[in-house]
């Protein structure tokens, strides 16, 4: 509602997830989400393989005050993007989240945003320690791309993360690339 109160679907809250995912699968991660918009609220998630958090086609998710550290998606393909979190498609609020020395492959060692549909806002988040190691079109901290929908990113520390250089160069803390939308 208009007060920030979260009113329906599923609320994965005050959880420990670790040491889960499956390495070099393409879309797995410690928690999975496909067309729906659960709450996740207070989780600790943390060595993970597969990433933190994947979302496909989330219709609203919201990711609040969880600390997501030490996942990782490797691998050596075009898919394994978003070590700590992916939102692909639809839109997310993402707030007042840790999120330190996560690692992927390509896109961002935090959070990658790509292809939404509807707006997505990034908020208060302390992303730090971050890290893009593959062909060169990675960022540390957060990779904005291929979304028509409005990415808002504010009030967030973001310092000390690490993208791989080469072909498309890589980006420390922000990358924006082939986005139709407005990135404010």
């Amino acid at each position: 509602d208009g007060d920030g109160n979260y009113l329906s679907g599923s609320v994965i809250q005050y959880c420990q997830v670790s040491y889960a995912g499956y390495g070099e699968q393409s879309y797995s991660a410690a928690i999975q989400v496909e067309t729906s918009a659960p709450f996740i609220d207070h989780c600790q998630i943390s060595h993970n393989k597969g990433g933190g958090i994947y979302t496909q086609t989330p219709a609203s998710i919201r990711i609040s005050n969880s600390t997501i550290n030490h996942s990782s998606r490797f691998g050596n393909s075009y898919d394994q993007n978003g070590g700590g979190i992916i939102v692909y498609g639809g839109s997310a609020t993402i707030s007042n989240n840790i999120l330190t020395n996560n690692q992927a492959y390509q896109r961002a060692g935090a959070i990658t945003v790509f292809s939404n549909d509807a707006p997505t806002l990034i908020i208060g988040n302390t992303i730090t320690d971050n890290e893009a190691t593959g062909n060169g079109s990675g960022a540390g901290g957060i990779h904005i791309s291929a979304n028509q929908a409005t990415v808002t990113i504010k009030d967030n520390v973001i310092r000390d993360n690490n993208g791989s250089a080469g072909y498309g160069g890589g980006a420390g803390g922000i990358k924006v690339t082939s986005n139709n939308a407005e990135v404010v």
